[in-house]
């Protein structure tokens, strides 16, 4: 089972790999010509970088793929998050010396009048963006840093830059220039000085924050069997048996929190399984007693456990798109609720077994396990655009048994089909 299990992952994964760089992402969406046209199709949804030189269009699902540049558009949207802008944006080498500027499309990150605030999210990293009017051009907001000698030590020092153009560009409302000395260079400290700027010049004018750097909640049932095996160590008559188990349902609900500042990449997982599972094996074993000859007695032991499990998985998808593969790993606490653990003898020469003994003494039994989970799987974009994911785990754990000298450890392998309640964005 363990070998099926990894091989048909590892198969199925390399296939949507291909499949998802092949497809790209597309999502709801809308372009705007440079007549001032929008039109309303489905836009794709790629990396920060790639959205800031091209833009791809479908007017319709299924229907051939058009292909613009900054040059060819006004600018364009996905969903109700993200717009973009194409605008001639500031460059600078490495040094930080101007460089002629260049035609891209930014993302923005507030919309209102006269002022916005843009970003752009290149090689170079994460820059920010002032437009003071729609006609006026972009100015960096920045920090400096510089590196300083004093008294023999040398350390870097940060020159807030962006206060200096905020100050500059900002001057009709001194309130704002007093208050700059406070603003962080953050992202909600930025969109909420060009707030205050719009307020000042258009009273009852309301600009509107991008909520991209929102974060978001979601749930999704699993739906799925699991395979497993227990194994005994130590002094345990119990341990000279081989536990492997059966294939059993396992249903568990999971609660997922994401960032689309993170554009969907990583999501924080937590889960809630019910798993229900026997083990068994009829073995011998040789005994010595005395002086006597060795005594060969066949031993029947069994196990039944009922767990209540609680994984914790961080999942990182690094591809967008309708096939998206992922991988995720993190720990699970799982609760006991209910345990049978008994073994029996039949001695050598003997017809029948005698009764059915504890394998454990009940003061060493652990209610609370705690254990690893890696897995891998594929998510879709299903009907409804409710996500459809198709996922293999593993998860070693650390058992039920607290003696020191008769531990016993699970390893577990699962498939499930998580099925999406919420629509994705």
């Amino acid at each position: 089972m363990k070998k099926i299990y990894l091989f048909t992952t590892a198969v199925l994964l390399c296939a949507t790999g291909f499949g998802a760089n092949a497809q790209g992402s597309f999502r709801p969406g809308y372009i705007v010509r440079l007549s001032g046209d929008t039109l309303r199709g489905q836009v794709g949804y790629h990396n920060a970088r790639y959205n800031a030189t091209r833009c791809e269009f479908m007017p319709a699902p299924g229907s051939p793929v058009e292909r613009f540049g900054p040059a060819e558009l006004r600018g364009y949207g996905v969903g109700r998050e993200e717009a973009y802008r194409a605008l001639p944006v500031p460059q600078r080498d490495s040094a930080g010396q101007a460089r002629p500027s260049r035609l891209l499309f930014v993302e923005a990150m507030t919309n209102g009048s006269p002022a916005n605030l843009y970003r752009y999210q290149g090689g170079e990293g994460t820059r920010y963006y002032l437009q003071k009017s729609p006609t006026a051009p972009l100015r960096e907001l920045l920090v400096k840093q510089q590196e300083v000698e004093d008294g023999g030590r040398r350390y870097v020092q940060e020159i807030p830059v962006f206060r200096g153009v905020l100050t500059e560009e900002f001057s009709e409302c001194p309130a704002i220039a007093l208050s700059l000395a406070r603003v962080a260079f953050r992202l909600p400290d930025l969109t909420q000085v060009v707030q205050r700027y719009n307020a000042c010049r258009q009273p009852g004018s309301q600009t509107t924050v991008s909520r991209r750097s929102s974060i978001y909640l979601g749930s999704d049932l699993l739906l799925g069997g699991q395979d497993s095996q227990l194994l005994l160590f130590g002094n345990n008559y119990a341990a000279k048996g081989q536990y492997p188990g059966s294939v059993v349902p396992d249903i568990g609900l999971g609660l997922w929190i994401g960032s689309q500042a993170l554009r969907d990449k990583l999501q924080l997982r937590i889960e809630l399984h019910y798993v229900r599972q026997k083990y068994e094996d009829e073995f011998q074993y040789s005994v010595s007693g005395g002086g006597s000859s060795p005594s060969l007695n066949t031993y029947q032991a069994r196990f039944s456990t009922s767990y209540l499990r609680l994984p914790l998985l961080l999942r990182y998808s690094p591809l967008l798109g309708r096939v998206r593969p992922f991988a995720e790993a993190g720990v699970s606490a799982s609760r006991l609720l209910d345990l049978t653990q008994e073994i029996r003898m039949r001695a050598a020469g003997a017809t029948a077994y005698g009764a059915w003994q504890p394998a454990y003494d009940p003061s060493d039994i652990r209610y609370t396990e705690y254990g690893f989970v890696a897995g891998a799987g594929v998510q879709l974009t299903g009907p409804g655009r409710h996500a459809l994911s198709l996922l293999g785990r593993y998860e070693a754990s650390n058992g039920f048994s607290e003696a020191a000298f008769s531990s016993n450890k699970f390893r577990r392998y699962s498939v499930a089909l998580g099925i999406g309640l919420n629509r994705q964005r």
